[in-house]
């Protein structure tokens, strides 16, 4: 029951401004729509919209979230809140990567609807509307539920300006990442190249034949591959989720909570 209550005090408190941003995104989308998108472009201007939504306003609103333990004038309530780390952790999960998806889904189609309405009647265009059950919009909402979650934890761990902090983290993790797997890819690069060389000197250099060449080098990458693709959608979030709580249990130990 703690996180049902968590959940309506989240409402009651941040309703009006919920309203507001839902109301300025309907606006938005219908007004562009009619104004500026040429009557073939319509499904793409949705789900461009959509990735606007998810991975820009979505990944924003997740920076927010534990923001109140980074404010001293808001920090003391927080922490007096009859629940533990782990569940404000929980509704924050709820809220970010949860209902906040949902409710873009249903604002975009809804938009999507009235602009398509209106189009037809003042401009006689035919009706096309957004799909919010299309395997691409799902595959799309999957891949923000993974990523939230490391937006959640730099709200957590980061005072100020929590989302351009999570991306420049992001993008050096990824560079020295990408520098490590070259350094470490370069023996088996070595020797893929060199046996592809010596097949098309052999075959000469009109004339390659149409086989596959089997490597050690082609079956390590693609077990990589596999392995980063399990990491990433199995434990990247449930990783992120749990370095948050610890974030969270480590700030209730230094006020002594």
């Amino acid at each position: 029951m703690t996180t049902v209550h968590l959940l309506r005090k989240e409402y009651y408190e941040k309703r009006k401004t919920i309203l507001i941003y839902a109301a300025a995104y309907i606006v938005g989308i219908i007004g562009i729509r009619l104004i500026f998108v040429h009557p073939a472009l319509h499904e793409e201007f949705y789900h461009s919209v959509l990735n606007f939504g998810l991975y820009l306003l979505g990944f924003i609103f997740a920076s927010t979230c534990f923001s109140e333990i980074h404010q001293l004038a808001r920090k003391h309530a927080w922490l007096m809140l009859p629940a533990s780390a782990a569940e404000k952790l929980v509704v924050q999960v709820i809220i970010a990567s949860l209902l906040f998806p949902i409710g873009l889904l249903l604002l975009t189609s809804g938009a999507s609807l009235i602009a398509e309405l209106i189009s037809q009647v003042a401009y006689r265009e035919s009706i096309r509307i957004f799909h919010p059950f299309s395997s691409e919009v799902g595959i799309r909402v999957l891949h923000f539920l993974v990523l939230s979650s490391l937006f959640l934890l730099g709200s957590a761990y980061f005072r100020k300006h929590q989302y351009i902090k999570t991306l420049l983290s992001l993008f050096a993790f990824g560079m020295l990442i990408a520098l490590l797997g070259a350094v470490l890819a370069r023996p088996f690069t070595y020797s893929f190249t060199e046996a592809t060389v010596q097949l098309s000197i052999d075959s000469g250099i009109h004339s390659i034949p149409q086989t596959t060449v089997s490597s050690p080098s082609i079956v390590f990458f693609q077990a990589v591959g596999k392995l980063v693709q399990g990491a990433y959608w199995i434990l990247l979030a449930p990783f992120c989720w749990l370095v948050t709580y610890l974030r969270l249990q480590e700030v209730e130990a230094d006020d002594a909570v």
